[in-house]
């Protein structure tokens, strides 16, 4: 509603304490726009070391970056960043904590994707064998991971197959909102983070999020009495 009003700032206030990723540190991209093979499993520069938010493609044209992004809706809405483009996108995040910490990250995606925390794959979407037998990767996602935050500095990086909105969101162990975590700028001493390959570094907690919190709220409406369908 806030939003449909034009009050972008009530609707940050509103969704302040909810958890979800509301600051990137900066949005990269077209990569890899002529390669029909899979170019989502292929490194390009973000995936590097790197020291200045200046990139190009793999033919050494400029790609578009932009810094220090702020969405007023829950989800980081890359049509509107870089209107138009097709290709291989980066986004990344810094979840800043107070503590070592376990948390549960949300993550909403057009599929196929790929997410690095610390440098670390966490997620990797389609990754099921249910996924690939269905087709793919070319729908939207959401997955739940259970992962742990260091004190101090934890950057996100999310790597994207369209402009399709991306949602993040942080919730405490328990489901609850996470204490202590918020999105925050980068040093230039952590920022050449270059992601690994291999295992993930992630528990799942349920096939989506949709899943997870349908079932939670037939058991606590039959609890309260009700027979447990949701309608």
């Amino acid at each position: 509603l806030y939003f449909q009003t034009n009050r972008a700032e009530d609707a940050r206030r509103a969704l302040a304490g909810l958890g979800y990723v509301d600051r990137w540190i900066f949005v990269a991209g077209p990569f890899g726009r002529k390669d029909r093979n899979n170019p989502i499993e292929k490194r390009f520069a973000p995936e590097r070391p790197w020291t200045a938010l200046d990139f190009a493609d793999e033919s050494g044209e400029k790609v578009e970056v932009r810094k220090d992004v702020q969405p007023d809706n829950r989800g980081l809405e890359l049509d509107t960043l870089i209107p138009g483009a097709n290709g291989i996108f980066y986004a990344l995040a810094n979840l800043e904590s107070d503590a070592d910490q376990e948390v549960i990250l949300g993550v909403t995606a057009f599929m196929p994707y790929r997410v690095y925390l610390r440098g670390l794959p966490i997620l990797q979407e389609p990754e099921a064998p249910r996924s690939r037998r269905s087709g793919g990767g070319r729908r939207a996602g959401g997955e739940l991971r259970r992962v742990k935050l260091v004190r101090g500095a934890n950057p996100l990086l999310v790597k994207l197959s369209s402009t399709a909105s991306l949602t993040v969101r942080v919730f405490a162990s328990d489901f609850g909102p996470a204490k202590g975590v918020k999105a925050a700028g980068l040093d230039g001493g952590t920022a050449g983070i270059v992601p690994v390959r291999g295992y993930l570094f992630a528990a799942e907690t349920r096939g989506s999020t949709a899943t997870y919190f349908l079932e939670r709220f037939a058991k606590a409406a039959k609890a309260a009495g009700g027979d447990g369908l949701i309608v």
